[in-house]
Order: structure tokens, then sequence, then C-alpha cells
């Protein structure tokens, strides 16, 4: 929240003699409470914002990429992609060495590759690289990257893996081939043929990608084993990674010059990320019970998102438990978003981890929504104990897509109270 709105925020609250109730919001966005306010009628407030609410997603995505371990990963965003969903490009250096061809080489010399010749020079490169990307399934908890279908019509917002390499000129004639394995019976293996020498042109430190598409170049690799690599419940290891010359379909010459001294490889794997999910049918926190959310007396499987900061809006309910929740009869918050944005078919869930209590609110094209009714206080007063949990639950097979730029544009919340004074002197 910017400062000045802060500001303004905490004046509006003075002036009107309000706001208990929209400390929900300011916990949300971890805004101070204030040590004092009074609560009197049913007050009732609706302002404009312009907060940016977009980063809340990306940055939970970074953060399972950053988790994973293992390589070299560096997450930059695409801030020109011609995709209306945020994107972002992840590379991953995978390889980079230098070596020196033993004296029993088959490359030793000068030599002339038949159309559809294969020479192996580099056999079985010693050990693993490690693709950990098993945090994005607790991100994800039942829903699945849109990959789409890489159709060259319209693959604007698809989902694109490719294989870079650099170094010495030999490699403008090296095709590649290795295992994918999960080490539990997934095993893929992978062909890449030759093709000239790219490099990604990323940058160490780069934090933003300014072109509209990746490199052309790249070794594609096909849209079922990234859909493996990203959407693995276990982590995945490329094993048995070998060089090959590759004699193409005209055939090719080697020149010796190109062999003498260290070979330099530099490998990298470069995804384009647009980000955009489907919700199928997650599981609980004990690992084995499906997702679901009952809905005018049907249950519906699903999948929810757990946002840190909503943990913050159930610490702030929380709080008001006992003495101070009796002054409170109902509550209603509704944050205006930008059009279509991607939880516009989401349900807000509060539910009591220690009962069976849960309140559900549904999100429409404009708003976020939160409701207690006058029964939802009364229950929770009743409880012995209140630890609320806040999701965000989502039907199986809707779609959302997140959009380069989404903002709270304004805030509406209505109170049922009777009159308190709390906070400090």
């Amino acid at each position: 929240m910017p400062r000045e709105m802060l500001g303004g925020f905490f004046y509006m609250k003075k002036t009107l003699k309000f706001t208990g109730l929209a400390l929900i919001l300011l916990c949300i966005f971890a805004c101070t409470i204030p040590s004092k306010v009074e609560v009197r009628g049913t007050p009732r407030l609706k302002f404009a914002a312009d907060m940016d609410f977009s980063d809340i997603f990306s940055d939970m995505l970074k953060e399972a990429f950053n988790e994973s371990g293992g390589n070299d990963i560096q997450i930059l965003e695409a801030v020109n992609s011609p995709s209306d969903y945020k994107t972002f490009v992840i590379r991953l250096k995978l390889f980079d060495v230098t070596e020196e061809l033993l004296s029993s080489s088959p490359l030793n010399t000068s030599l002339s590759v038949p159309p559809g010749g294969k020479i192996p020079f580099i056999d079985d490169v010693n050990g693993n690289i490690d693709l950990m990307f098993s945090n994005c399934q607790d991100w994800l908890n039942g829903f699945d990257f849109n990959m789409g279908d890489n159709t060259p019509d319209d693959d604007t917002d698809d989902i694109k893996a490719y294989l870079y390499m650099d170094g010495s000129r030999i490699l403008d004639h090296t095709g590649i081939e290795m295992l994918i394995t999960d080490g539990d019976g997934y095993n893929e293996y992978v062909i890449l043929p030759a093709s000239p020498r790219q490099g990604s042109e990323i940058s160490p430190g780069d934090t933003e990608y300014g072109e509209t598409s990746l490199p052309d170049g790249g070794r594609d690799i096909p849209l079922n084993i990234i859909k493996d690599i990203l959407t693995s419940h276990n982590d995945l290891a490329i094993s048995n990674l070998s060089f090959y010359v590759d004699g193409g379909k005209d055939g090719c010459t080697i020149e010796s010059e190109w062999l003498e001294g260290e070979l330099s490889f530099n490998i990298e794997m470069v995804i384009w990320f647009p980000l955009s999910v489907t919700a199928g049918v997650g599981t609980e926190n004990d690992g084995s019970t499906p997702i679901s959310l009952e809905i005018d007396g049907i249950n519906y499987p699903g999948a929810k998102i757990q946002i840190e900061e909503l943990d913050k809006a159930g610490e702030f309910i929380q709080d008001f438990t006992g003495s101070e929740m009796d002054i409170i009869e109902s509550l209603k918050l509704e944050l205006g978003m930008t059009e279509n944005h991607p939880l516009k078919n989401g349900w807000l869930v509060i539910q009591d981890t220690n009962s069976d209590f849960i309140v559900k609110t549904q999100a429409s094209d404009t708003s976020v929504n939160l409701e207690l009714k006058k029964e939802d206080i009364e229950t929770i007063n009743n409880l012995s104990s209140f630890t609320p949990s806040l999701t965000i639950f989502f039907e199986k097979d809707e779609t959302l897509g997140f959009p380069k730029e989404l903002k709270i544009t304004n805030i509406n919340v209505e109170a049922g109270v009777n009159a308190v004074v709390f906070g400090g002197e």
C-alpha cells in the first residue's frame, strides 16, 4: 500500500469515527492497527483505492521455483510478453564445463559424417543434473499449469521450453541424448538433434526480460516432457547425458582445429511461462482427502489457494473472539477488483481448524467478498476456541489466468455493531 494512501486511509477513519472492521483489510496488507478505535451504530464505508494485487501470486510462484534448489535458477519477468497473462522466463543452468577429448576419441582428427550419421564423442557424463521442481506442487495442490497446444497459429499463451547450447564450434553439429528419471519408475528418453549454437542471451543478475519471445535457435523440448518436469510430485533428474556428432540430413565435416585443447559446453534450459492454471482436485493437509466444498447442498470437488496474506486476516478475526466479538453483529467486506480478475469464480472460505464451522462467500466479476452473518458471529462466540483458516476455493475445471495488472479499485465495508472502545490508552 503506498505511503500517501495509508495516511489518507487513517485520516478517513479518524474523521468518520469508524473502521474496526476495515482492519481486516489492513491486516491483509500488514498495516499497523491503531491503538484506539471507537465504533458505534451500523457504519458503512466505500472509497476508491489503487492497490496492486498482482505480485502476490507471482511471488508465490517465484518462491516455489527458488526453493527447488539443485540448479542455478534465475526467474525474470517478461515485461513485453504479447500474452495477456503475467509471463515469466525461467532459466536453469544445466551444464557448464570444459572437456578435453581423449586420444581414443573418434573425434581425434578431421572427418566427414554422412547424412544420418551418428558418432558419440562424450558418453554418459558423470553425475545427475537435478530438476527439483516438486515444490511447485505445494503451491499448486490440485491446479495444473495450462500448457497450451503450441499450435503455430495461436501460441501466445502457451508454455514453451528450449535447450540452448553455446561454446565450442563442434556444438553446431552436436546432438544430445539424455534420460529424465525420478528414481521411482518414471523414465523418459530424450533426443535433441543438432542445431547451430545459440545462447539464451540472459545475463546473470537480470530480473526482467525485454524481448517478446525467447531467442530463435533453441532446441525445442517436447511439451509432454516439460509438463512432466513442472508437475511431477517427485524431483526429476537428467542422467546418462551424452553428446554425439549428428550428420543430419546433409552430412557434415568436422575440422581438426575444432577439437584442439579443451572444448567448452554451456547448456541452459529456458522456459517461457505465461501464468495460467486450471483447477483439478487437490488434497487436504492429510495428503489423501480430496478437496471439496458444499455449495447449495451439492459437494463440488476442486482445488484451493492458500495465500499468506489471508492468514493475517484470519489472525485479525481470531483476535476478536470472546468479549470483543460480542459487539460485532455482522460483517461485509468487498474488495473491488479490476474487471474479470482471476479470482472471479472462486469462493473465499473461512474455516475453523478445530471444528466444522465454515463460511463461504462467492466472488464476482468485479470483487472478492467476505461476509459473516449474525448467526456466524454467534457461532464463533460460542466456540471454545476459534482458529480460522482462509482459502480461496475453485471448482474443478475453473481456469485462472493471472493478468499483468491486478488491482483493488475500491473498498466497501459494512458492519452491524454495538459500541466498543478497544486498544491502548
